[in-house]
């Protein structure tokens, strides 16, 4: 995994749900990935937001996948390996949070997830 941290980025929130919406796409990204490949996450600071990105270096998503993929229990993968909620609850944490959260294609290959939450002035919290 190569990360890249621009900063000392802070954000206000239940540090558990937001933890968990993180590992979800990190695990997403994991699993997608071909192996001796790396993941890459980003965080930077964007105007008043934060914004962390993940990418995977994997086939990417096809249309009928990036229209359903938040749907509660929708999963492509096989039976017994994938609820289908990870994706549906990291965006109504990020939501929650008054962030929003975008997954497509990378130009470059891949799948990029990036969420946008408010930054905010003190360490993450539990709120």
């Amino acid at each position: 995994m190569v990360t890249e941290i621009d900063g000392d980025p802070v954000i206000e929130g239940d540090r558990d749900q937001l933890q968990q919406a993180v590992i979800n796409l990190l695990l997403n990204a994991l699993q997608a990935s071909p192996g001796g490949s790396s993941v890459k996450v980003t965080v930077a600071r964007s105007g008043g937001m934060l914004e962390l990105a993940v990418r995977d270096h994997g086939p990417g998503l096809a249309p009928d996948v990036i229209t359903n993929m938040f749907d509660p229990f929708y999963t492509t993968k096989p039976e017994g390996e994938g609820s289908g909620l990870g994706l549906s609850i990291s965006l109504g944490v990020v939501q929650h949070h008054g962030g929003t959260l975008e997954i497509g294609n990378h130009p470059d290959g891949g799948v990029i997830a990036v969420i946008r939450l408010p930054a905010g002035t003190d360490r993450i919290k539990d709120s």
